[in-house]
């Protein structure tokens, strides 16, 4: 990290090379024919927020390659999406992944993150149909819509305060999110109550109440998957 490398392309990697970090250069692309070492568990790829302007944009191709991949930082980029196949290679990666910083705007139908995802500081707007990671921080983003998650027992959130149009999950999940309003979790979100009320009726569920009133969640009769 911290040179001035703007390509790796001509890059040959030892074999045996197990975490590589090539964070504070100014690279702007990683080519989908990048060749990587073999052995791959840790890829950390971010910019500090000083060379913003001409960072990472498209994730790295190929990462489904990696069989023995555990952490991934694409921390502070310009990443406006992930791609539709995501799931091929997040499925890989056994301990935590690192998008905050981005400007990631939705994500994926039925995408999978790994227990550890961090998506703060982006601009995401809707959590639709996916199991919640169990270590989940998603400060600062315009959150509006939380649709039919699902929620893990034992889960952490760092949260920011956002007001939400509606937010539904099925009875396993409210049971659980119950549960964390007892723990350390920051959930700082509140719920319109007019508009959660019209989205709870359209989805046939019962509107309930967390965090002394402030929070009410659209219990539905089963979370699609």
């Amino acid at each position: 990290g911290e040179n001035e490398l703007s390509c790796i392309d001509q890059c040959e990697w030892p074999d045996a090379l197990e975490a590589l970090t090539l964070s504070g250069n100014p690279l702007n692309a990683v080519e989908p024919t990048q060749s990587w070492p073999a052995q791959l568990k840790e890829l950390y790829v971010y910019c500090e927020s000083s060379l913003s302007y001409n960072s990472i944009k498209s994730v790295p191709a190929a990462l489904d390659r990696f069989p023995n991949l555990s952490v991934l930082s694409l921390s502070n980029n310009m990443l406006k999406s992930l791609p539709a196949n995501c799931n091929s290679w997040l499925a890989n990666i056994e301990i935590s992944i690192e998008l905050d910083g981005n400007q990631l705007t939705a994500l994926p139908s039925n995408v999978q993150f790994p227990d550890e995802t961090n998506l703060a500081n982006n601009k995401i707007k809707v959590l639709q149909n996916m199991a919640l990671p169990k270590t989940f921080r998603m400060a600062n983003n315009p959150l509006e819509r939380i649709s039919r998650v699902r929620v893990a027992d034992g889960s952490f959130w760092q949260t920011s305060p956002a007001t939400l149009k509606s937010f539904s999950m099925d009875d396993a999940s409210f049971a659980v999110l119950e549960n964390m309003m007892y723990g350390f979790s920051s959930i700082e979100w509140t719920v319109d109550a007019k508009s959660a009320a019209a989205a709870c009726k359209a989805e046939s569920g019962v509107l309930k109440p967390l965090n002394d009133g402030k929070l009410r969640v659209c219990v539905v009769p089963g979370a699609r998957r």
